[in-house]
């Protein structure tokens, strides 16, 4: 969650930051990034600096096994892939969107501007995230129905606040379609993960087939229904593994290097064919993770060890 929130915020601050306060008439983009990311530099020393001479808790508890035990169960390899495709699409998806929506024939916005979608991109995920987790959490069924109507309206009146209320008014469709999709995954790890990729499947071909505001709000959208990917993929992924979840658990994690290979290769696409064809990517990872929620997951379960 502070993970999601410090990508809400960061984007503003530093959108401000690059292109307003250190930009300077005749500079390029590079030289006006350089004070923010020395500060960065500065602050990630001081960091590191603090938690090596604090001494933290050890945490962990039991045996952890060693060898790749991990990968005898086929739900948990399928599962790898789902990860690695989730995070890799959701990386291509946010990192491009300044861009996409630089194009005259998407919206047109300055950097500046096109900031503050990031920012509501990364937000989105944030807001979907507490809904996911009021959604699968063990509170009273009436307790959970009005927390999740409550988290959507709560979020449009901050972002109302931050962004503007155009902007929001533009993007409650969203919110509530989100809320409606949660009705639909009535609590369900995996009908819920197929659901919302599916809504992502069909906001990113909208995305390469549309264009204008209807492709700039289907790009904001994904962050809002992609919220749940990571969560549910590895709980999906950690079911029935029993001695060897730390070490499910550490593959699992060793999969965002997806972030890594598929926005390369997203921007080798939109090199050759244009930025707005290379959401192919992302639309085929997404694809893969809901696979994963709808079947995959439960391939090779009677082979899992209590």
């Amino acid at each position: 969650m502070l993970c999601n929130a410090s990508t809400t915020i960061g984007p503003l601050v530093g959108g401000y930051l690059i292109f307003e306060y250190f930009s300077r008439a005749g500079e390029n983009g590079v030289m006006s990034v350089r004070i923010p990311y020395l500060a960065l530099s500065i602050i990630f020393v001081i960091l590191a600096s603090a938690f090596f001479f604090i001494r933290l808790p050890r945490v962990g508890e039991g045996k952890i096994e060693k060898g790749l035990g991990a990968l005898r169960f086929p739900h948990v390899v399928l599962g790898i892939v789902a990860i690695f495709m989730y995070v890799g699409g959701e990386v291509s998806v946010g990192s491009s969107i300044i861009n996409f929506l630089g194009q005259h024939s998407i919206a047109g916005l300055t950097p500046i501007e096109a900031s503050r979608y990031v920012s509501l991109f990364w937000g989105g995920m944030l807001i979907g995230r507490f809904m996911g987790a009021t959604e699968l959490s063990e509170m009273k069924r009436k307790n959970k129905r009005i927390i999740l109507a409550a988290i959507p309206v709560a979020a449009f009146i901050v972002l109302g606040l931050i962004s503007g209320w155009n902007i929001v008014l533009h993007y409650f469709p969203l919110l509530a379609g989100c809320w409606l999709l949660f009705q639909f995954g009535k609590a369900h790890a995996g009908r819920t993960l197929t659901i919302f990729m599916a809504a992502i499947v069909v906001l990113l071909f909208t995305t390469i087939v549309a264009g204008g505001r209807v492709a700039m709000w289907c790009v904001v959208g994904v962050g809002l229904f992609t919220s749940i990917g990571w969560s549910n993929t590895f709980s999906l992924a950690l079911e029935g593994t029993g001695i060897y979840k730390s070490q499910v658990s550490s593959v699992l994690i060793a999969a965002v290097l997806g972030a890594a290979i598929l926005p390369p290769l997203q921007g080798h696409i939109a090199d050759l064919g244009g930025l707005q064809i290379s959401y192919i990517v992302p639309l085929i990872a997404y694809s893969y993770v809901g696979f994963y929620g709808l079947k995959g997951h439960r391939i090779g379960r009677d082979r899992a060890i209590a």
